[in-house]
């Protein structure tokens, strides 16, 4: 007050400032409202896709396998195509399986948009994916694979490796619930037979780039070349 300034104006200033260096700008997965996003997005494509696969078996609720290899299925001992490590992120080989990765990306993609950007999100979804696929490769080659949870587990990475990063009481609350999510995902990976090694490696190259590069780091000026460039890859 004697320096001119508002007492009470200030006080609150303090403790804003306060609360955000205590908990950050993270926030609990239940404290974020679910706008239209790309996320959505993303979910509205895959559900395209999978209609498209039972149009072209001519009917069904599962497409086979050889509708799924058609369409970009992830087959390295039948077909090394390099864009297959993408489109294999849009197959699905039944509607639970799809209604399981819609709920995921439902979840956790919005945390990722708001943090790093709408078209970041989307560029680590694509490329967690190929980082799970390559693993799964890597360890079973003759094993074809679809299914967009690479890419999810790889977003689940993200959000953890930031919430850990943070180190605050809202940090905490998200890596642990990105924990929990991922290791439904692992269980229910067992349960079904599904490729438990795309998961792994999509969570394990979503986690690095969380880690290494924080929300506050990525929207700085120095890296705006670099976030260029993801969006024209996304």
């Amino acid at each position: 007050g004697a320096l001119g300034a508002n007492p009470t104006r200030v006080r609150w200033r303090l403790i804003r400032w306060h609360h955000r260096r205590t908990h950050g700008e993270l926030q609990p997965v239940d404290q974020i409202s679910h706008v239209f996003s790309l996320s959505t997005a993303l979910g509205l494509v895959m559900v395209a896709v999978y209609m498209r696969l039972l149009a072209a078996q001519g009917g069904g609720m599962s497409p086979s396998s050889r509708v799924l290899f058609a369409f970009g299925g992830f087959w390295p001992a039948a077909a090394p195509d390099a864009w297959r490590l993408v489109t294999a992120s849009l197959l699905h080989v039944g509607l639970w399986h799809l209604a399981f990765n819609l709920l995921g990306l439902a979840v956790v993609g919005p945390q990722v948009e708001q943090r790093y950007g709408r078209l970041t999100m989307l560029f680590l979804f694509a490329a967690t994916a190929v980082a799970g696929n390559l693993g799964s490769e890597l360890f079973q080659p003759d094993v074809p694979t679809v299914g967009a949870s690479g890419g999810l587990c790889g977003l689940i990475g993200v959000m953890a490796a930031v919430g850990q990063r943070a180190g605050t009481t809202g940090g905490r609350l998200i890596r642990n619930d990105m924990l929990r999510w991922f290791a439904f995902t692992i269980v229910f990976g067992f349960g079904i037979g599904a490729n438990n090694y795309g998961h792994v490696f999509g969570a394990l190259a979503g986690a690095s780039f969380g880690y290494a590069l924080s929300p506050r780091t990525w929207k700085l000026r120095p890296l705006a070349p670099l976030r260029a460039v993801t969006a024209i890859a996304g």
